[in-house]
């Protein structure tokens, strides 16, 4: 009788440390996730301009970079867009793939401007088959910005990833241009240059294409070349003019840096 009394107590001993164990397992992993929390929290919170400084100091700074690496990790939309772009622009296939991949957990937590890279990337397709309805999906939620508004608006003139609506397409890039977007003024200027759904109005034409070169695009800068070159458009014959357009257009297609701060040409 009393060893099967010295048995139950041991069994009962064992049984509270085990429930003794558990709950200060439980408190213990509360305890690392409220820390974790708090501090996914203050790398949520940390500003754009420290984001961007990081960014500007990664490749100079072994810290910056980890700084950063750690935003990333805790879901920084900002550092997530920044590293995504600059995984873009190296060009092989890993990078592409995780480039994709930060570029939709970006836009997945709200930042416009990662839901129209994300879009343009499955536009063209880099690294996996072409997804205009997902590119059209993302567009939608970036419709604030001008470049989206443009690209959707393409889309929808090719039918592509959706239905095809030439007057509501056409009305998003000619709303882009007015908002100041680089590839619409361009295109807006090939409209009334080539009576394109517009009256043919080369002075508008020429007009919209300064306000496209001044955004440093190549192509309109390109145009204007030829046009002072050949005498196109209503503008005298200007060689040195068309030569300094030409070598700024080359310049810049074949820069890896960013161009597309306002600059005044014209």
């Amino acid at each position: 009788m009393a060893v099967m009394v010295k048995r139950a107590n041991f069994v009962m001993l064992q049984k509270k440390k085990i429930i003794v164990g558990m709950l200060v397992g439980a408190v213990l992993a509360g305890a690392a996730y409220g820390w974790t929390e708090h501090q996914r929290q203050l790398a949520l919170a940390t500003p754009a301009e420290q984001v961007t400084a990081l960014m500007v100091n990664m490749s100079a700074d072994q810290a910056s970079a980890v700084q950063l690496r750690r935003l990333v990790e805790h879901g920084h939309p900002l550092a997530l867009r920044l590293l995504a772009r600059d995984y873009h622009l190296r060009g092989d296939k890993a990078s592409q793939v995780q480039a994709l991949a930060w570029y939709q957990q970006a836009a997945a937590a709200g930042d416009h401007t990662a839901s129209y890279e994300l879009a343009a990337m499955l536009v063209q397709g880099q690294q996996s088959a072409a997804d205009p309805v997902q590119a059209r999906h993302w567009l939608a939620k970036a419709a604030d910005l001008p470049a989206a508004q443009f690209l959707l608006g393409q889309l929808m003139r090719q039918g592509l990833g959706g239905a095809k609506d030439e007057a509501a397409g056409r009305a998003l890039i000619e709303k882009a241009a007015h908002a100041g977007d680089r590839q619409a003024l361009y295109t807006l200027a090939n409209w009334y240059r080539y009576a394109d759904g517009k009256p043919r109005d080369e002075a508008q034409a020429v007009r919209l294409y300064q306000q496209a070169a001044n955004r440093q695009y190549p192509p309109a800068l390109q145009d204007l070349a030829l046009a002072y070159e050949f005498g196109e458009l209503g503008l005298e014959v200007n060689p040195e003019r068309a030569s300094q357009l030409r070598n700024m257009a080359l310049h810049i297609a074949s820069c890896k840096d960013s161009h597309t701060a306002l600059v005044r040409f014209f």
